[in-house]
C-alpha cells in the first residue's frame, strides 16, 4: 500500500465496496508489524465519517 500524500505514518485510510466488508474488517481488526493501526473506514455512502 502507497501512503496518500499528506497521511501520518501509523494509519491507514480503506475503502470498501459495501458496509458488510467494511463491518468484517472491523471485527478482525487492522494490525501491521504487531503494532495495531487506527483505522478510519470508509463506505460510498455519502455520509459524514464515524470515528471508532
Amino acid at each position: 500500500m502507497i501512503p496518500a500524500e499528506g497521511t501520518k505514518p501509523g494509519h491507514a485510510f480503506l475503502s470498501f465496496p459495501d458496509d458488510s466488508s467494511a463491518a468484517a474488517a472491523v471485527k478482525q481488526g487492522a494490525n501491521f508489524k504487531t503494532t495495531e493501526l487506527k483505522v478510519a473506514f470508509q463506505t460510498k455512502r455519502p455520509e459524514p465519517q464515524k470515528r471508532l
